[in-house]
């Protein structure tokens, strides 16, 4: 369905006056009450990129917080919401122990983490399996960026499937691939995705078994908001678009438009998505224009006051922006350096590895065999004696 010349789409904005206080906004905007919490961190994204399908599946708002500490608002919504059950999501650089310490306090909290990201993905996975039943329809996102991730986590959902973050030097066979062929290289049996993050996002909406007249928009330039939202686009069955933060991208006003989409929820304050996105959606009949405007790069915010907006690129743009690898996160090293931090398979002599920190034991063949650190690294001969020591099995 064509939007119409006199059709005009309605538009709403969630937000407050910092990531943290829109994740609030978002959660009382969608959420009477709710049994579980997800909370992940607010300052970095990688332990988080998975935690979108847990929220859904959980129908639980998805929350975030600093690094190191719990706000009082935080702490408010939590009891508003007759929580009962915390999930944190990554390692103590993730979340501190002290927020930890904190929740505790008040609720049961389990932390879901892995020795890095792709780990994390991992146990957030086991742990939709323990609490749903296993799957075979299995997904595969860029661990390196946020865009495809979040917005897949409610079509993820939708097809009762699984998301496995993925590492590009990788390459997957089977499942559903949510990216192009750089994001996640391989031969998936499906894959969803656009020339940019714009279009990847929309190619993500086109696939809902049933579509909505109703769609929420994030900044494709920045994960808090999206990341905040996707609980809450999971329970609304909404899916996830984004556009650039200064002018409403064209895969997106193209989409609203064929859709016939009747109102577009915003997520975060106009330093995330722009008035004129918001003045381009309500006169699409008028979008694109012909001479597209020069775009001016949006100055980088105090990330202590409000959400951080990166430079804008105009379209087209690369998929992925260069992003620098955490330490905690690299790729396996071709030669090891000599120390504990060295690879465990180069020890195993084909047996059972087992990671003390996840509690999974992996066997050869199996993806993150050769990715467990020595020090990290528990040896068995047989997977029965793994199971016995209380260690359980990787799906992947």
């Amino acid at each position: 369905m064509a939007q119409s010349e006199t059709d005009a789409i309605s538009v709403s904005r969630i937000a407050g006056n910092s990531r943290y206080d829109t994740s609030l906004a978002i959660s009382r905007a969608g959420f009477a009450a709710s049994r579980y919490a997800v909370i992940a961190s607010g300052a970095n994204y990688p332990d988080a990129l998975a935690g979108g399908q847990l929220a859904g599946y959980l129908a639980a708002p998805l929350l975030i917080t600093r690094p190191d500490s719990v706000s009082d608002a935080l702490l408010k919504e939590l009891d508003r919401l007759g929580v009962e059950q915390i999930y944190l999501l990554g390692g103590e650089v993730a979340l501190s122990k002290q927020v930890e310490e904190v929740l505790s306090r008040s609720y049961p909290v389990t932390r879901l983490h892995g020795e890095n990201r792709l780990e994390t993905s991992e146990a957030i996975a086991e742990e939709i399996i323990r609490l749903q039943g296993d799957t075979d329809h299995i997904f595969y996102a860029d661990s390196h960026d946020f865009p495809d991730a979040l917005t897949a986590a409610p079509l993820i959902v939708e097809k009762e499937g699984l998301l496995y973050l993925h590492h590009k030097s990788q390459a997957v066979t089977g499942g559903t691939a949510i990216g192009g062929p750089l994001a996640v290289p391989g031969d998936p049996t499906l894959r969803i995705y656009g020339d940019n993050r714009y279009e990847t996002a929309v190619a993500v909406a086109k696939s809902y078994a049933t579509p909505s007249d109703t769609v929420i928009i994030a900044s494709g330039m920045n994960y808090p908001d999206a990341l905040s939202g996707s609980g809450y686009a999971t329970k609304m069955g909404y899916p996830i678009l984004l556009t650039r933060p200064d002018a409403l991208s064209l895969a997106t006003g193209v989409y609203l438009q064929e859709a016939g989409i009747k109102h577009v929820i915003i997520l975060g304050g106009p330093e995330a998505v722009g008035h004129g996105v918001v003045t381009a959606i309500t006169r699409l009949q008028d979008y694109p224009p012909e001479e597209p405007e020069e775009i001016e790069p949006v100055p980088v915010p105090d990330p202590e006051t409000e959400d951080p907006v990166l430079p804008v690129i105009p379209e087209p743009e690369d998929p992925t922006p260069p992003v620098t690898p955490e330490p905690e996160d690299p790729a396996p090293p071709v030669t090891p350096e000599p120390g504990p931090s060295e690879k465990a398979y180069l020890y195993a002599n084909g047996r059972v590895i087992a990671n003390i920190e996840s509690g999974i034991y992996h066997v050869k063949g199996q993806r993150f065999y050769e990715i467990v650190n020595y020090e990290n690294a528990r040896f068995f001969n047989t997977e029965a004696e793994a199971r016995a020591a209380g260690f359980r099995r990787s799906k992947i």
